[in-house]
């Protein structure tokens, strides 16, 4: 016990944490990458329907694990939360603003997927049920954490605030988890009981369901690997280790880190429309909605959340990477001026 937390808080400085997270992002990455390209295609070509259900069924291989994870991450951010409040750590602090944001993202794709899919599967694309009710609470809960965040000046002072409303947060969790078991909702209770190990679904079904949960895990630590980074870096902004590391090679290395991921997420993209687009224009007549259409954009929804949270963080770091640079090459010419003292 006494090792893992020395690893901590050795990890805990930022110079080191910044080395820790830039030495295993590729690593997180590459794998969510792969993760998600693979579940894709079992998902959508390999998988077999539902029979009362149909094509969007296909939604839900992407919809549960999304919703899993919009729970999780908060109560990892909650967790963060609390240790920042109560041993005032520094990294946990940003670890757990770097959270909201991601959890943000994994909220939405639940809503916009459950949205589509409710089309075709209920006729609807919204009702007031209570598991949708307090998932879209659950949104607004994220984006108020971010917010009070940013509304303070002082980050620090930021972060124990909005890391309170975090804690205090954790208990809409079990009202979204079992609100299908308390009251009387249209939303399907718990097709795989974690705890219990039961599943009411087909074996045939789960192998794209559990790649995209584990795809959905390298994600998070990867976008948070990245945001606290990003984070770390606007706090330390002025101090030594961070001039060291704004090199124009590690600067240039982030760039073609930020083209191949964008380019290999877009030929998912378009790659999985174009096979799916012109299938849903063949589907029968008694189909009635073309279902695979709702599955196509449920999917790009899922890839547009994915692209923006691994590119935008992304070119945020080059960006500050090029700034510090600026900064650094000002104050050298300033320096080295004729009549300036030194």
């Amino acid at each position: 016990m006494n090792r893992i937390w020395l690893w901590f808080n050795q990890t805990g400085s930022p110079p080191r944490f910044h080395a820790f997270a830039t030495r295993w992002l590729p690593w997180m990455w590459i794998p969510a990458l792969v993760l998600t390209a693979v579940g894709f295609y079992l998902a959508l070509f390999d998988s077999p329907v539902d029979r009362l259900q149909g094509e969007s069924t296909r939604i839900l291989h992407i919809h549960v694990p999304a919703a899993w994870m919009s729970l999780m991450v908060w109560a990892v951010m909650a967790i963060q939360a609390t240790i920042a409040l109560v041993w005032r750590i520094k990294l946990c602090e940003v670890l757990a603003m770097a959270c909201a944001p991601i959890g943000a993202g994994f909220t939405v794709i639940t809503l916009v997927t459950g949205a589509v899919w409710g089309i075709p599967t209920w006729g609807t694309w919204w009702t007031w049920d209570p598991r949708l009710t307090s998932q879209l609470l659950l949104l607004f809960m994220y984006l108020g954490v971010m917010a009070l965040y940013a509304s303070i000046e002082d980050r620090r002072s930021g972060a124990r605030a909005a890391g309170f409303l975090a804690i205090v947060g954790v208990v809409l969790l079990p009202v979204i988890r079992y609100s299908v078991d308390w009251w009387n909702s249209l939303h399907q209770g718990a097709t795989i009981r974690l705890l219990a190990g039961e599943s009411d679904l087909h074996a045939s079904m789960l192998p794209p369901l559990l790649v995209m949960v584990v795809a959905t895990k390298f994600w998070f630590v990867a976008a948070l690997l990245q945001r606290a980074r990003n984070e770390m870096l606007e706090r330390e902004a002025g101090k030594d280790w961070v001039r060291a590391v704004a090199s124009a090679r590690h600067a240039s290395r982030h760039t073609a880190m930020l083209v191949a991921g964008g380019v290999a997420a877009a030929a998912l993209l378009f790659t999985m429309l174009d096979a799916l687009l012109p299938m849903g224009l063949m589907l029968p007549a008694d189909h009635g909605v073309n279902a695979l259409r709702f599955v196509a954009a449920a999917y790009a929804a899922y890839l547009l959340v994915f692209l923006w949270d691994m590119l935008v963080p992304l070119a945020r770091y080059g960006m500050l990477n090029r700034s510090i640079q600026t900064r650094v090459r000002r104050e050298a010419a300033r320096a080295a001026a004729p009549g300036v003292s030194r």
